[in-house]
């Protein structure tokens, strides 16, 4: 059912971008990374920490208009072999619409998707973002951004014998500060981020608190492209 949801999601995401397409588009494609702890913190066990590693991915946004825009991130790291765990990878993905207020404020809204991946059990979960930034000037092409926003999600725990679903929430914010270099049409963002959640779960009272936290790095190249009426 939750395969139907997203998939609907994305055809209304198609549905909206298709008019736009007589219009003239500012694409910003490039690549983001963030050195990353992790701190988990399971009801009824002990806290863990590991870290620092580096997850990184592709970033793209499409402005159709001074107000609206649309950006897609996926990130992906593993980090190094643990006392606890041999293997810990992770997956974090935003879909996000944009709109602007005024200058400065945006609200957006969209989808988010995470996987995580300890020994052999898998989580998977996706869900509904809804938040706010803002960019304010400070010097010539230089911006200081902020971001935070809510999110809900359905997901799952899956291991070679067993499932269980569960519900995460929690919040998600950046601060950092962007350089446009004019020559080269490219923006530099340097920051922080931090990502607190909780997962809990439909059977056995249980829950697991996460925070997700590190310095990030993202370079994007800007260019238009231009479309004629058919």
């Amino acid at each position: 059912m939750k395969k139907y949801l997203l998939l609907t999601f994305i055809i209304t995401c198609i549905g909206i971008i298709l008019p736009y397409k007589a219009y003239s588009a500012e694409i910003a494609v490039g690549a983001s990374t963030c050195e990353t702890w992790i701190e988990r913190n399971p009801k009824n066990d002990y806290n863990f920490i590991i870290g620092p590693t580096f997850i990184y991915g592709p970033v793209l946004s499409v402005k159709f208009t001074e107000s609206f825009d649309i950006t897609f991130m996926y990130l992906y790291g593993r980090f190094n072999e643990t006392a606890n765990y041999d293997k810990v990878e992770i997956r974090d993905s935003e879909l996000i619409f944009n709109a602007g207020l005024n200058d400065y404020f945006k609200v957006f809204a969209g989808v988010k998707y995470m996987g995580f991946l300890e020994s052999d059990t898998k989580y998977i979960g996706y869900g509904p973002e809804l938040g706010l930034s803002v960019a304010l000037p400070i010097a010539y092409k230089i911006n200081l951004l902020l971001s935070v926003s809510g999110f809900f999600s359905g997901g799952e725990e899956s291991d070679s014998s067993s499932k269980r679903s569960y519900n995460e929430y929690g919040v998600n914010g950046t601060l950092s500060l962007s350089y446009y270099i004019v020559p080269a049409s490219t923006t530099v963002s340097l920051g922080r981020r931090f990502q607190y959640f909780k997962s809990d779960y439909h059977k056995g009272n249980d829950w697991i608190k996460n925070k997700f936290y590190g310095n990030t790095l993202t370079v994007t190249y800007s260019f238009d492209i231009f479309n004629c009426p058919q």
